[in-house]
């Protein structure tokens, strides 16, 4: 079974024939090719040329974080599916206002339901919101542009946000949402599961007929992957948002776990392996999918996702976003 491999400490990442290998204080350790699922690694990994043509060869996405652990970019390989035929039509998508905002409001609605059901789940008994978000996803529906859509989710983002205040440990309190710098460890916590969310969602979407750089909710723009942030902000609640519930709630993300820099909190590296830990572990685990009726992983149902979107775009059906209790 191929694996993400994490390459978080300061090293080089070179090729040697048809292997690849971590080199770090000397010590060379091989990374088996045929295992690899893609690569995550830190800023101060560097990499030879020669690495590229491996990875374009197997399919293996290499994503990059910063010292902080935000999303900094991906090498992707050329494609290993191609389609015009649905580049065309997602294009179409795009260009259709009407349809666009269909789909722009499917995502937006998938997920605000989602953040409705976490607080249902884990918060309900100290906020009382659950009510007014349920009034506020029943509003995606109202004939409103893009812009509006998106103002309509900041604004519930907001309240959710304060709900998950009530929700997790003192030690944790979240005032608000900030992300350049982080000011808070709940904020440091969340920005980075939402990058690897975000990253192991244009991981998966490379894999199907879908341009990655033509979006519905979010404008495309230059140097962006922006369908796979369209897409993720229906996986954030669920994978990103119950992972910092669950893990601070039950003590396994503590506030050693960070530290200061200026007005900046930032995760240890013992914290991000915490994080990166669970973030894996709840990737493998399997669920009854509704549409395909067998258990999938998440990581399957991430892929299987951007399938509905592709046929969507297609016509072939009708999408209707992940929602889970």
């Amino acid at each position: 079974m191929k694996e993400r491999y994490y390459l978080s400490s300061v090293g080089r990442l070179e090729r040697d024939s048809h292997t690849l290998y971590f080199v770090r204080d000397d010590k060379r350790t091989p990374l088996p090719v045929k295992k690899i699922y893609d690569i995550f690694a830190g800023e101060g990994v560097s990499v030879t040329i020669g690495v590229f043509d491996l990875l374009a060869e197997n399919n293996i996405a290499l994503h990059i974080f910063s010292y902080n652990g935000a999303y900094r970019g991906t090498f992707l390989p050329p494609r290993p599916i191609l389609s015009g035929k649905c580049h065309i039509e997602q294009a179409r998508a795009y260009l259709d206002e009407g349809a666009r905002r269909d789909l722009a409001g499917r995502f937006v609605k998938g997920a605000l339901e989602n953040m409705r059901l976490n607080l249902q789940r884990y918060c309900d008994e100290n906020c009382g919101s659950t009510r007014k978000l349920s009034r506020k996803v029943a509003q995606v529906d109202e004939p409103t542009t893009i812009p509006e859509l998106m103002q309509l989710e900041g604004s519930v983002r907001e309240l959710y946000y304060r709900c998950i205040d009530h929700c997790l440990p003192d030690d944790f309190s979240f005032p608000h949402r900030t992300r350049q710098p982080p000011e808070d460890p709940a904020n440091s916590a969340m920005s980075y599961l939402n990058a690897l969310v975000y990253a192991s969602v244009v991981t998966e979407l490379y894999h199907t007929r879908l341009s990655q750089t033509i979006s519905f909710l979010h404008e495309p723009h230059e140097r962006r992957y922006s369908l796979s942030l369209d897409i993720a902000e229906i996986f954030k609640p669920l994978l990103a948002d119950r992972l910092l519930l669950s893990l601070t709630r039950q003590g396994q993300l503590k506030p050693t776990n960070f530290k200061s820099e200026g007005r900046a909190v930032l995760l240890t590296d013992d914290g991000k392996r915490v994080l990166r830990h669970a973030f894996d572990k709840r990737l493998s685990e399997t669920r009854k999918h509704p549409s395909i009726r067998r258990s999938i992983s998440w990581r399957r149902w991430i892929r299987t996702e951007c399938y509905q979107v592709s046929k969507h775009v297609l016509g072939l059906e009708t999408y209707r976003p992940t929602t889970v209790r």
